[in-house]
């Protein structure tokens, strides 16, 4: 899914803190029941801007907020 938004209503800071928050990263391929690596947990950014403000899998596991390894990519969209 690609997200448009308008910065004068939310942020990116904020869409990023609902897309960490509203996801299980740690969950290798699969959704629920649902399993495949289409179903794979992944953050698509379009400009090197755009990367440098997610938060890195690494950063989540040194929070201690999840027990597992976290899997989501973070790879360039198209």
């Amino acid at each position: 899914m690609q997200v448009e938004y308008d910065p004068n209503e939310i942020s990116y800071d904020e869409l990023l803190k609902v897309f960490w928050s509203n996801h299980d990263p740690t969950s290798l391929n699969r959704q629920g029941p649902d399993i495949g690596n289409q179903y794979r947990s992944a953050y698509f950014f379009m400009t090197r801007n755009k990367k440098r403000l997610h938060k890195n899998p690494e950063e989540l596991e040194k929070s201690g907020k999840f027990q597992k390894h976290v899997v989501t990519e973070i790879v360039p969209g198209s």
